[in-house]
């Protein structure tokens, strides 16, 4: 116990300055996301995938053929493959 206090309150936030890392915010976002509920979990995942897509859909011209006027699921994009990359380049 001694030592994870040692290790939380000294090694790893005098680690994140010295490296310029975020790991202590990241340590206690994944806490708090482990104490959601399921229904809290789920919008999360739903949140940050739809988040992944509008993003792929506003930089990566591949999908930014996709029509971003309509809702975006995740059926609706195509999977890259090596050949597609390969004949997009």
């Amino acid at each position: 116990m001694i030592l994870n206090g040692f290790l939380e309150k000294i090694i790893l936030p005098t680690g994140d300055q010295i490296l310029g890392t975020v790991f202590m915010k990241s340590l206690e976002e994944w806490r708090s996301i482990q104490m959601l509920s399921e229904a809290e979990l789920d919008s999360l995942q739903k949140y940050k995938l739809h988040a992944l897509l509008t993003h792929a859909v506003s930089n990566i011209p591949f999908y930014k053929s996709l029509d971003k006027q309509k809702k975006i699921y995740i059926n609706d994009f195509p999977i890259i493959t090596k050949e597609v990359i390969s004949l997009n380049l």
